[in-house]
This record gives structure tokens, sequence and C-alpha cells, in this order.
């Protein structure tokens, strides 16, 4: 059952605006305590909150090159690595090297190295990866600095006037199987090329260091057409 509305009574002494005034002067003394709280935080009556943890990357970090890495006498321009690290590898150059078996390229990203792209053969199970190394901004310093310590093999060359080093960490497979090669293409950018062998050589060459170096030198010089 409904029941009848009835209009509450009212206090002539006590109308509605002075029920509105009264919540006004209510939420007037909750700013005064918050503003003499928050004062009493600024002027140290409280403690201090502390500072934010340093970020990863501290803005004191040395300007490449550093670390022994050899510096970029010729830049590219980064314009070269338009159209991402599938497009580095050449159709002739894949086949020399994984035969005619080789997957399609597979292009994806690395988080805080940049964009790759990898092709495998389905036999033998021989690998390239090619990296962009564009995030961390460190070249060939960040190699020499990170990487060296660590390394099982580091064999510094040059390519076609660009710094590079063959390397291979101790935490990567068997130096008889794979390597790694970057190529400084400014003091702050690099093109990594990674062979994995597989199941058998994927040339003649037994040393992946030297095939490596191949195919990166191939790689450079795809790019180098485009400047």
């Amino acid at each position: 059952m409904t029941r009848p509305h009835t209009q509450p009574p009212t206090s002539p002494s006590t109308p509605d605006t002075t029920m509105h005034a009264l919540r006004h002067i209510a939420a007037a003394h909750r700013t005064v305590l918050f503003l003499v709280v928050a004062a009493a935080l600024v002027s140290g009556c409280a403690p201090r909150p502390q500072p934010s943890p340093a970020p990863t990357t501290s803005p004191r970090t040395p300007t490449p090159p550093y670390a022994g890495a050899p510096a970029v006498p010729k830049p590219l321009p980064i314009a070269v690595l338009d159209g991402g690290p599938c497009t580095a590898l050449t159709q002739q150059q894949r086949i020399a090297a994984l035969g005619k078996d080789a997957t399609t390229a597979k292009p994806s990203h690395l988080d805080g190295i940049g964009p790759k792209c990898v092709w495998d053969a389905k036999e033998s199970g021989a690998k390239i990866t090619i990296y962009y190394v564009t995030e961390p901004h460190a070249g060939l310093s960040g190699l020499y600095q990170n990487s060296k310590p660590q390394s099982a093999v580091w064999k510094p060359t040059e390519i076609d006037g660009h710094p590079a080093v063959a390397y291979l960490t101790h935490q990567g497979p068997d130096p008889k199987d794979a390597c790694a090669v970057a190529i400084g293409i400014t003091d702050t950018v690099t093109i990594e090329v990674t062979i994995n062998l597989g199941n058998r050589a994927l040339t003649h060459h037994a040393d992946p260091c030297e095939l490596g170096i191949t195919q990166a030198t191939g790689v450079l010089a795809t790019l180098r057409e485009r400047h």
C-alpha cells in the first residue's frame, strides 16, 4: 500500500536556506582543515616524500662512442632502415644462405631493441635473424660495455668502412653453431645479423662468424644502395 505523501512540517525559524548554509559552513570547515594539514606537510611537520627512483636510463649516460667502441666515420642516414629488416635481405642472399626451402620473412618487434626479421630453413633448422637496434641509442658502445665482458667470441672487424664486431656471449648457443655480427651505421644505431647453423652448415663455411660477416656485408650493401 502506498503511503499518502505528506509534506514534512517546516519551522519558520529553520527554512531550507538555513540547512544549505549549514552544509556550506561544514564544507568550509573541512576545506580549512585540509589546508592546515597540507601546510603542515609542506612546512616539514610531517615526513617528506621520498624521491622517485632513478630512471633505468640515466640522463648522464655518456654520448657514444664510449667503452672503447670505435666511432662510425661515415654514418648512414636513418632513412636507409625504412621498410624494416625484412627488406634488408635479398631473395638471392636468402637462397644462398638458407636454400630454397627457407620460410618467408617473419617480422616482429623486440621492446627495447627495435624491429627484427627471421628466416629459417625447414630441413636444416638453420636461421638468419636481422635486428635494427634503434631503441637503446647506444650503438656499438652498448655491446662493448655490456656484451664484451660476457663474450665467448669477440672479433672486432670492419665492413665496407663501418666498424663491426662478430660476437657471442657465454649465455648464447655453442660458438660452433651460431654467431652475431653487429655493424655501426651511426654512433647510436646498429644493424645485427645473427646466424644459426642448425643441423648442417648454411654453406661450405665452417665458421658461423665468417658466414655471418658475409651475410652482414650483403645486408649493408643493400642498405647503402638506398642512400
